[in-house]
């Protein structure tokens, strides 16, 4: 039932009260089981807890030389969070977790407010709840959910503004894409879709939102002109991002061939972490024509060329390997979530203890790309078929945000949220909900994922905890960083945090063997002097941390 909250009735508002209340309680319930507890960083954070903390400390942007996005908006919620609790890794992730919270609050008004039954509507709210990097940027103190929160707010905003007439809810959309802005400056994609949008739509309000829309983009243009420095934290790392682009080399068939591989990579990942939603569409494509199937079909042929070439260079997902100048996965890496950091499986020298196999990773990839084409063939006939102004703004967003990751220079899987997270709100439009088979497969799905997340999310947590036992535990022992190999993390933040970029390359290709290695194996020429057990999924997974001692001079991993 389609309401707007003002017309609500007691009864509405204390159904509508109890179905967040009982979402907020599955969310911190999960967070329960995973513990996301211990004072360290995680995959890039450290990069963004030291300059929260220095503004706290100070009330001045400090930012390392390896700080590609704006970051500005975080920074400065970071920093009211540790002006009040204190200043670890662990206030940070708490901070994330209450914009998380807010972001499935977020996520279930928006739906309601476009009709969305009850139903599908709370699976829709899981489905986003249990996306697999959503619940592990939750995690984390990485830019991921305070961007989405700002550009899902952004969304809500541009929504009712246009298709309710309203100029202020304009004003407040260009307000929050420049909140999203200040956390990742690809910010700037959500004002162009909502300008397209607009144009489509024609409201009633149209001149005066395009105007607003058209000074928020002014505005926008104005400081990277002349205030370039606000956009990044280092403008030499986010020039790296964007360097292909400028390299002689670089010519149409390559250009070509990134775009293809990107886009594809994308639609794969969203088909995969939308699972409970983009599995059902299998039984909406019955109601195609016999037009429609022939450009389903098209749209599958590229991608599943794209597909087939990673899997013949032995590629098959989960992706983890690097290709040229890109990596193809980063959080979902093995058979669970969460990069394993430590040197001899970061460099791909030893695999992670717990992997999977390789048929299971083949029916991933193919069934991912069968997915993916269904999901781009379903979007493009509904949204052609019948237009409205939340699809069209949905799948704006996504373009936009898909098109904006062409131009950067890297495409890790965890860019499937920040880019196209508003494929999330299409789906609900267009599966089929009414057949009891679906609704079946779709919950079924939704526990399998959700178990997925949360063992998967629970051994994250229970190894990096043992590495951080075992190197601070050197640490304690008056062993110096520098001669302790503890993965990516720790050097990143006792080691590189600090250095230029030129004395960074320098660390990571030309550093001498570490005395001391923390690794998931013990390795050869290495003696054990530690283990630290910890145990995965809940019991299922008991694996160890090996605090090694270097024997014999060789290979630093």
């Amino acid at each position: 039932m389609r309401y707007p909250n003002s017309l609500m009735t007691l009864t509405q508002r204390a159904a509508r009260a109890l179905e967040l209340a009982l979402l907020l309680a599955a969310f911190a319930v999960a967070i329960v089981l995973i513990r996301p507890h211990g004072n360290f960083p995680l995959n890039d954070d450290w990069d963004f807890a030291l300059p929260t903390w220095h503004f706290a400390r100070t009330g001045q942007f400090h930012f390392s030389q390896f700080t590609a996005v704006s970051l500005r908006a975080l920074v400065l919620w970071g920093a009211m969070w540790t002006r009040a609790f204190g200043e670890s890794f662990e206030v940070l992730r708490a901070s994330t977790l209450t914009l998380s919270a807010a972001t499935i609050i977020l996520v279930n008004h928006i739906l309601a407010r476009a009709g969305i039954v009850r139903s599908l509507r709370i699976v829709t709210t899981l489905a986003f709840m249990f996306h697999p990097i959503f619940i592990w940027a939750s995690c984390t103190y990485m830019t991921e959910v305070p961007y989405v929160f700002a550009s899902m707010l952004a969304f809500l905003f541009f929504y009712r503004g246009i298709s309710e007439g309203r100029t202020g809810f304009i004003v407040a959309g260009c307000a929050a894409a420049f909140v999203a802005t200040f956390v990742r400056e690809t910010g700037v994609e959500i004002l162009a879709a909502a300008l397209v949008v607009l144009l489509i739509a024609k409201p009633k309000n149209r001149r005066a939102a395009a105007i607003t829309i058209g000074v928020a983009l002014a505005l926008f243009a104005a400081i990277f002109l002349f205030r370039r420095e606000w956009l990044t934290g280092s403008p030499e790392e986010l020039s790296n991002h964007f360097r292909m682009w400028t390299e002689a080399t670089f010519r149409p068939p390559e250009q070509i061939t990134v775009i293809a591989d990107y886009t594809t990579w994308n639609a794969q990942n969203v088909a995969l972490f939308f699972l409970p939603l983009s599995l059902i569409l299998l039984f909406a494509r019955r109601h195609w024509s016999r037009g429609e199937t022939l450009l389903a079909g098209l749209i599958a042929i590229p991608i599943f060329i794209r597909v087939n070439e990673a899997v013949s260079r032995g590629l098959p997902m989960p992706y983890f390997s690097l290709t040229g100048n890109f990596m193809l996965g980063n959080i979902l890496t093995n058979w669970g979530l969460g990069p394993p950091t430590l040197s001899e499986v970061w460099s791909r020298q030893y695999d992670y203890p717990f992997t999977a196999s390789m048929p299971w990773r083949l029916a991933l990839t193919w069934g991912s790309a069968l997915l993916a084409a269904l999901l781009v063939a379903t979007i493009v006939i509904s949204v052609a078929r019948r237009p409205t102004t939340f699809t069209l703004l949905a799948t704006a967003f996504a373009v936009a945000g898909t098109a904006g990751l062409c131009a950067s220079g890297i495409y890790v899987d965890r860019y499937a949220w920040d880019a196209a997270w508003s494929v999330g709100l299409l789906l609900p439009f267009f599966v089929p909900w009414e057949r009891r088979v679906a609704r079946a497969i779709a919950i079924a799905a939704l526990v399998a994922v959700a178990v997925f997340d949360v063992g998967s999310m629970h051994e994250y947590f229970s190894w990096n905890r043992a590495r951080w036992t075992g190197y601070r535990e050197l640490l304690a022992r008056g062993v110096p960083p520098v001669a302790i190999d503890g993965g990516s993390e720790p050097f990143n933040l006792y080691e590189v945090a600090g250095v230029t970029q030129k004395r960074r390359r320098q660390l990571i290709f030309a550093h001498p063997p570490q005395t001391y290695v923390i690794s998931f194996h013990a390795l050869p020429g290495m003696r054990v002097e530690r283990e630290v057990p910890f145990e995965g999924w809940f019991g299922r997974h008991h694996g160890v941390i090996y605090v090694l001692r270097r024997t014999v001079s060789g290979t630093s991993y």
